[in-house]
């Protein structure tokens, strides 16, 4: 059986949506500035949605560093589907979508999400192989959470 789905970029009149949906799923995603969003939709209907965010520039942000680089990598931190819409491939579809931004993307998911996150891309990578600032990250998280892996999705060539 298949589903009739589209991937649309978010806009900020989407984000209350958005925030709904998360709220709605008990998903603790959030905004956290310098993001990216992709929505699933059966009609009007979300039903999955990514959240990335550029951490690297918003942490320069903070510190008032505007000198800083276009980061290289953007964090993977919202992606949810709803259970009755899983297995359809919606996963993978806001995942694909995400590449065609031309950045890697680093991800901390629970090792249940392994085969997911392999089949769309990433590797698999020790912590101490992250940058600084996830590795830091990574192991704030990883305190609450002790099945937590990382990965990262090269840049895709597309």
């Amino acid at each position: 059986m298949s589903l009739s789905f589209t991937i649309e970029t978010a806009n900020k009149s989407d984000k209350k949506d958005i925030t709904a949906f998360y709220k709605q799923q008990q998903y603790p995603a959030k905004f956290m500035g310098f993001d990216h969003c992709f929505v699933a939709k059966v009609d009007t209907l979300i039903i999955g949605c990514v959240i990335m965010s550029d951490i690297e520039k918003a942490h320069d942000k903070m510190r008032d560093n505007h000198d800083s680089n276009e980061s290289k990598a953007l964090f993977l931190h919202g992606l949810f589907v709803d259970p009755k819409y899983r297995n359809y491939g919606v996963s993978k579809a806001l995942i694909d979508e995400m590449a065609l931004l031309k950045k890697s993307i680093i991800c901390f998911a629970d090792i249940s999400l392994t085969a997911l996150y392999l089949k769309s891309g990433f590797n698999k990578v020790s912590e101490d192989s992250l940058p600084k600032l996830y590795h830091e990250r990574y192991k704030s998280y990883r305190n609450k959470q002790t099945n937590l892996l990382a990965f990262v999705r090269p840049i895709s060539p597309r």
